[in-house]
């Protein structure tokens, strides 16, 4: 019997190992011929200093708020990317751009004593009572340990963040995006089981393991009993690389990107526990999906993404921050219909990454083939101006293309 059991394991562990080699091909080599630009040259350039890897837009007072991170420092310690040499005391900046007006300003930290490194961006918007506020909330990279989540509040009609408190625990491991659910509360992605670079973390990377999770932090002291023992607990795991996440306009619906996995998972989130249910899955992208943003006049879902992934596995010249590298990017837009429907349109199977001709779900919007904002890491809509903003971790500026 012991003998049987070995071999069944023997068996199950080489199709597991098989399944993920055969996942690894169809995500990196799935592509036909080189991304070519695809209704980009109507772009232009909002230059804003660093990469912005996430934007998120303050629809009422026409506010978009931007993560931007110094490429000098990022070469140096960016731990997304495995860049861990040297963490500076020098902080990265968040910015605010008036889309009518066109005016960028940066804010300023007030009650911070710590580095801030950018990485994930969300805002919550205070109710009528408070209006003028905005809680913001910063995935911060700035500790040689762990990373954090780091709370600001933010008058409209200031320049300022003013720190509220930093969060850190055991399970928030690797941070990539994050959703404010209240002035106090989130969810967030982490995209790797393994934080350090090595054997496991290579192996995680390059065969697509559902090893990621959505966490979720609720404090107790939000007039409420607490309904869990610790105020950080999972959400939901089992998911290839968790990469951005938002919450549609009625807060009932929570999506999150899979990168690798060319997808974004939907599901149900019951109001009083953040219990997250499945709802469904939109597969077969073309794009490999990055942050997430919802455009709540809509409930469309915008998103941006490499589309050659072995172009960021051998970067030419060796470098992604290389400023004559090339790595191609897209943005989708995904239908609420399909979503609010509870159905996926017909996606064909095995469909190259980048193929223009996609189903209702999710049409291809834009494409470039680098190396203007490569790694391209979200799009947003700007609906004053009919356009999207699209960022990027390792090239200058800002996007802003007309759709």
């Amino acid at each position: 019997m012991a003998t049987w059991t070995l071999v069944v394991s023997a068996i199950a562990g080489l199709i597991g190992l098989l399944t993920a080699f055969v996942n690894f091909g169809t995500i990196f080599f799935n592509y036909r011929h080189g991304v070519k630009p695809f209704n980009t040259d109507g772009c232009v350039q909002l230059n804003v200093p660093g990469g912005c890897e996430d934007i998120v837009i303050h629809a009422p007072s026409h506010t978009a708020f931007l993560a931007c991170g110094r490429l000098d420092l990022r070469t140096q310690w960016f731990p997304p990317l495995e860049r861990l040499i040297k963490l500076t005391a020098e902080s990265d900046a968040v910015y605010k751009y008036h889309l009518k007006s066109g005016e960028l300003v940066p804010l300023t930290f007030v009650n911070f004593t710590g580095i801030y490194r950018s990485h994930g961006l969300t805002i919550y918007e205070h109710p009528a009572s408070e209006a003028g506020t905005v809680t913001v909330m910063l995935v911060n990279h700035g500790h040689p340990d762990h990373s954090s989540v780091e709370i600001f509040d933010h008058r409209l009609d200031s320049n300022t963040l003013i720190h509220v408190r930093t969060i850190t625990d055991p399970l928030i491991r690797t941070p990539n995006a994050v959703v404010a659910l209240s002035p106090r509360s989130f969810f967030l992605t982490n995209d790797f089981y393994h934080r350090l670079p090595g054997p496991m973390r290579t192996l995680e990377k390059m065969t697509s393991r559902a090893w990621t999770d959505v966490v979720v932090y609720q404090p107790a002291v939000e007039g409420r009993e607490a309904l869990h023992s610790s105020e950080v607990r999972r959400a939901y795991g089992g998911l290839v690389y968790a990469n951005g996440i938002d919450i549609d306009h009625d807060r009932g619906l929570v999506f999150v990107a899979s990168a690798t996995g060319r997808r974004v998972t939907v599901f149900d989130m019951d109001p009083d526990t953040l219990e997250l249910t499945l709802r469904m899955v939109l597969k077969d992208l073309p794009i490999l999906p990055d942050n997430l943003r919802v455009d709540h006049a809509t409930g469309d879902i915008y998103a941006a993404g490499i589309m050659r992934p072995i172009e960021v596995v051998t970067p030419a010249h060796g470098d992604h921050f290389h400023p004559d590298a090339k790595i191609a990017w897209g943005v989708v837009r995904l239908s609420a219909n399909s979503i609010s429907d509870n159905r996926v349109q017909g996606v064909a199977k095995h469909m190259p990454i980048g193929d223009v001709n996609r189903a209702a779900n999710a049409t291809l919007l834009l494409a470039h083939p680098g190396p203007w904002l490569n790694l391209a890491s979200v799009a947003v809509l700007d609906p004053d101006n009919h356009r999207v903003m699209v960022g990027s971790v390792v090239s200058e500026g800002v996007g802003l293309c007309p759709i």
